[in-house]
């Protein structure tokens, strides 16, 4: 298998109301197809886990809990 990072992503849920923006990530990859599922557990773990590298190079207090909650 190759490996194809683009196929791998999150979609980004932003909760507007009293107190502060919350956002959490759901991750989602894309079969052969193009079509968008809901990947294996250890996948979205991996996606999680990258989006929050990526995020703490520009505030390295952010942290995304296991179930995608972003928190800084």
């Amino acid at each position: 298998m190759f490996d194809r990072p683009w196929f791998e992503s999150a979609v980004f849920e932003v909760t507007l109301g009293e107190g502060p923006p919350r956002l959490r990530l759901h991750p989602v990859e894309l079969t052969a197809d193009g079509e968008p599922v809901i990947p294996l557990a250890s996948t979205a773990r991996r996606i999680l886990r990258q989006v929050e590298e990526v995020s703490q190079e520009l505030t390295p207090s952010t942290r995304v809990d296991g179930d995608g909650r972003v928190r800084s």
